[in-house]
């Protein structure tokens, strides 16, 4: 239940801090201290949330419970709720605008967010980023793993101390009226020994004693504390079972094995703080009962719903070793935590064949707990599997880097730091702090003792080389590391032909794209990897559909596209749908085309792929000559957001009226994607249309220019000069006339190499000179904002040929 709790009242009235006093003073030091985050951590039952609320009724704050909070929003609108008679906000602000102006307002000093386990892993970057502590406002939260942020102060809260134990136990029963015999403290004492200084279990025992004696209860609890602390009332709700039962292990034995079994299987689906709940209240002679419950309950792990679950692979021996290096409770519940999260984001073990993307917070929660100082091999080694698979999947948080780094200092085996520098170097690149990446690899040494590992490296190398435009280098690269995959047999040479494969498209060596791609199709089939061969085969349709082979561009596309619908991958299928109408469109196949466009924005608009929707309505609406739609969205790709304006720019041009966007900034992309490229290619045919009699034509292909009738200039082996005219182009066809920038020309030719003013100057001033010279000097001028072709220039992609009417040139 989400609803503000009372920092005070008859809860704590009745139910007075013990034992907590150093507790409390090391909350008021770290306030003293400037600490504006101070999180409480502790195992299930310890007390976290009375040791809160006692610290916000001393700081006049207030609590706020999130047990059932699960998003950022359901937690915001909860505190909204709890101030709302504390701070008057201005009518109509609601949601994190309110929220902002309450951590602002000093009628509440303190807040205490109890129960934030669900929330904790981004819980503190909200809070920065809305500058909480430039405010007064202090903020407490309780949950059983620390939050592990810069800003965060820890606060540990343990078992009570037995004598502390027994004076709770004490008042405990007085408050519930249960008379103790005379010369029960030595029972007592020994009941609360065996619960392990837990305020819920004392509370548990304490029910215990309204049916029988302190001696008994004590002799029963040495003999099977399950039994003793349930006896057979196992009735009520699930969720409340699990947490006495999580109680109750923390003295169980290998012998209650199959009450704790049948215990699980009653609680019916768990989840993973509850699983690291048993670990936390498990000491060693516990420990096999513990696991082997977790290991019954794992096959119940709801995920995503009450419908899906997944199976751990618990018999891999990675996970078994390290299972047995556990030294403390603490560990134990990290480990399980991890164990449980790397399972459920790649079930099939450590090959990471499959990766479930809803699970990057709780990646880069094991990533953080592995990080802290405290972890011990076998957790840092957790930690190091989920950053690998953080950097395999491209992640893009702004602190996953930093977090790396950090984890960096508690690896001691070398091939695991070999394998953490590419991780570390892989989550730049996914930033695109490519010479930061480019200086991370740098790292690792080049005589690697695993030739895995130095494929791998290679990989990557390959594609920052292509980042940086050094085609060459990254050709080499990823030859090589193809080459070692196929020695060794690895699946992972997949990865490496796709990665050659982009370096070809990219450089304009749509031919060879086309044959490497052909060759990732063939090794994904040989390896039973269905999704990398539809890709292949995708790919295959931009080279072709490049190359002017609109026919066999559809084939391959609808290929694809029926695979992906076949796996069930809706959104796949319906892009490739709409990729083998923009082929159909360009083979002048009008009818198709717009069917296709239809169809593809319908099913993504389902889906909730808003930029490909929105992309392919707009080539709809400019095939169809209708008037734009207005649309506002931020895709994910800026690629496809260019292709977007300028579909809205071909439109507005062929019903002859002025376009309402700005595509001039649009095209300015250090790479021109496949979705700008046809854009471009379809806003030249309507430009063509309307050229002034006379005009000059340049023919621009992959590999080739011309001017007019005169020799083609071949620009295949010079890929700076090829792509300086391609944005050329582009600028050219979004405005006409207006310029493109000498710093967008830099990024479009040398991308992010970094070079002197200066320096970058003469090399822009060399290439565009060696273009005029080369025969483009007619239409290439020089403007106060950088160089532009003539406004008067015609564009059209087609390959330079022996006509002057250009009715035998191949169109691209």
């Amino acid at each position: 239940m989400l609803a503000p709790a009372p920092a005070s009242g008859e809860k704590q009235g009745v139910r007075p801090l013990v034992g907590r006093s150093q507790e409390l003073e090391a909350a008021s030091r770290l306030f003293d201290d400037g600490s504006w985050l101070v999180s409480i951590a502790g195992p299930c039952g310890i007390g976290k949330s009375h040791l809160a609320r006692e610290i916000a009724i001393r700081h006049e704050g207030i609590v706020v419970e999130l047990e059932g909070a699960k998003t950022l929003a359901v937690a915001a609108r909860a505190v909204l709720e709890a101030l709302r008679d504390r701070v008057a906000l201005p009518r109509r602000v609601r949601g994190w605008a309110a929220l902002s102006i309450v951590i602002q307002s000093p009628e509440c000093p303190l807040i205490v967010l109890d129960g934030c386990d669900r929330i904790g892993a981004v819980l503190a970057e909200t809070l920065a980023a809305l500058d909480v502590r430039a405010g007064r406002v202090r903020v407490v939260t309780t949950s059983r793993i620390p939050i592990l942020d810069e800003d965060a102060a820890t606060l540990f809260v343990g078992p009570l101390e037995v004598d502390d134990a027994l004076a709770l136990f004490e008042m405990r029963a007085r408050a519930r009226g249960i008379a103790m015999a005379t010369g029960a403290r030595d029972d007592v004492r020994a009941i609360v020994s065996m619960v392990g200084g837990s305020p819920l279990a004392i509370d548990l025992a304490v029910d215990r004693l309204r049916a029988r004696s302190a001696s008994d209860l004590a002799a029963r609890m040495r003999e099977s504390p399950i039994a003793a602390l349930f006896g057979r009332a196992t009735r009520g709700r699930p969720r409340a079972v699990l947490d006495r039962l999580t109680i109750a292990l923390s003295a169980a034995s290998t012998r209650e094995q199959r009450a704790a079994e049948r215990l699980a299987a009653f609680g019916g689906p768990v989840d993973v703080d509850w699983l690291s709940a048993i670990l936390e209240r498990s000491d060693e002679e516990a420990r096999d009962t513990s696991l082997a419950l977790v290991d019954h309950a794992l096959g119940h792990l709801a995920h995503d719903g009450p419908t899906r679950t997944f199976q751990l692979d618990r018999p891999t021996r990675w996970v078994a070793e390290r299972q047995a290096q556990l030294h403390n409770r603490w560990e134990a519940s990290e480990l399980l935590h991890a164990k449980v999260v790397l399972g459920a984001c790649a079930p099939d073990g450590a090959s990471f064949r499959t990766f479930d993307s809803s699970r990057l917070d709780e990646l880069m929660s094991v990533v953080r707990r592995g990080s802290t100082g405290r972890a011990s091999t076998a957790l840092v080694g957790y930690a190091v599997d989920a950053a690998l698979l953080l950097a395999e999947h491209g992640s893009s948080r702004p602190d996953v880097p930093a977090l790396v780094e950090t984890l960096e200092q508690y690896v001691s085996d070398p091939v695991r730091r070999i394998s953490l520098a590419r991780a570390g170097a892989a989550m730049l690149l996914s930033r695109d702090r490519v010479e930061a990446a480019m200086a991370k690899l740098g790292e690792v040494p080049v005589d690697l003792p695993s030739p895995e590992e130095r494929a791998r490296c290679l990989e990557l190398r390959c594609v920052l080389m292509r980042r940086r435009r050094q085609f060459e280098d990254a050709v080499a690269a990823g030859d090589t590391a193809v080459a070692i995959y196929r020695a060794i047999g690895s699946r992972r040479i997949v990865h490496a032909l796709g990665a050659l494969g982009a370096v070809l498209v990219e450089s304009g060596d749509h031919t060879a794209a086309l044959e490497r791609f052909g060759d990732v199709a063939t090794e994904a089939t040989r390896v039973g990897d269905a999704r990398a061969e539809l890709l292949a085969i995708g790919f295959q349709g931009h080279a072709l559909q490049d190359l002017g082979r609109f026919a066999e561009a559809i084939v391959a596309y609808e290929r694809a596209a029926t695979g992906f619908a076949g796996m069930g991958d809706e959104r796949l299928g319906a892009i490739y749908e709409g990729y083998a109408a923009t082929a159909a469109e360009e083979d002048e196949r009008y009818d198709d085309a717009a069917r296709g466009y239809a169809s593809a924005a319908e099913r993504l608009g389902t889906v909730g792929a808003a930029g490909f929707a929105s992309l392919f309505r707009a080539c709809h609406e400019a095939l169809s000559g209708q008037e734009p739609a207005i649309r506002s969205i931020r895709a994910e790709d800026p690629g496809i957001e260019a292709a977007i304006r300028l579909h809205e720019r071909r439109s507005a041009i062929a019903r002859g009226t002025q376009p309402t966007t700005n595509v001039t900034t649009a095209v300015r992309l250090r790479e021109l994607s496949d979705d700008v490229r046809f854009a471009l290619r379809r806003l030249a045919s309507v430009w063509a249309t309307r050229a002034p009699a006379g005009a000059q034509t340049l023919y621009f292909d992959a590999g080739w220019a011309a001017l007019d009738d005169e020799a083609p200039i071949d620009l295949r082996s010079r890929r700076v000069l090829h792509r300086l005219l391609e944005h050329l182009v582009a600028g050219h066809l979004a405005a006409p006339g207006r310029g493109v920038s000498a710093p967008e020309l830099l990024r479009a030719g040398w991308g992010d190499e970094r070079v002197s003013p200066a320096s970058a100057a003469h090399r822009l001033r060399v290439a565009i000179s060696e273009l005029r010279t080369k025969g483009l000097a007619p239409v290439l001028r020089h403007d106060r904002s950088g160089y532009a072709l003539t406004p008067t220039v015609v564009v059209r992609f087609a390959r330079p040929g022996r006509s002057a009417d250009g009715s035998d040139l191949m169109p691209i």
